[in-house]
């Protein structure tokens, strides 16, 4: 049962990438494992950290964004189709913010919490993203009500698994 995975497509950020740095962020995408068969919350943590560790330094990474770059400057005909064949091989997106420790102010008014829903595209009908804020996470989850017709089940499993892993040895 450990092989049983789902496959996530997630943003891998480039700091400083390429000459227009200045211009904003710049990201490839990479096809990570979610080893939902592990029963042992802590070990498949563990396991998916480890491929995600090897898929942030591998080329992968590097290569997506360059065919998303060029997707972009193709035209919108050939960017539907990029985005179609690049997201047959996903069944979910997800997406993690390290969100300020500290309080933020907005016109004067102090933010009391964050959320962030990840956007999805193409064969992706469900995003997960989670945020942190002053040492809270929060889990927002974006979904096709076609495919996902109760997104609440999504983020309350979401919550589930971060009770164990907190009852675990990593929480201790």
């Amino acid at each position: 049962m450990d092989e049983l995975e789902l496959r996530a497509l997630v943003p891998v950020f480039f700091q400083g990438f390429g000459a227009v740095e200045a211009l904003g962020n710049h990201f490839g995408l990479v096809f990570a494992p979610l080893l939902v068969g592990i029963a042992d919350p802590v070990a498949r943590l563990r396991a998916v950290k480890a491929r995600m560790d090897a898929l942030k330094v591998s080329s992968e990474a590097i290569v997506s964004l360059e065919v998303l770059a060029l997707m972009g400057a193709a035209g919108p005909d050939a960017e539907r189709l990029g985005i179609d064949v690049f997201t047959r091989e996903a069944n979910v997106r997800l997406t993690n913010v390290a969100g300020p420790a500290s309080r933020l102010h907005l016109a004067g008014k102090m933010l009391t919490d964050l959320i962030v829903w990840a956007p999805v595209a193409g064969h992706v009908g469900v995003g997960v993203s989670t945020v942190s804020y002053r040492g809270a996470v929060r889990v927002g989850v974006l979904s096709d009500a076609l495919r996902v017709p109760d997104p609440y089940a999504i983020a309350a499993g979401c919550h589930l698994e971060f009770a164990a892993l907190e009852a675990s040895s990593i929480g201790a």
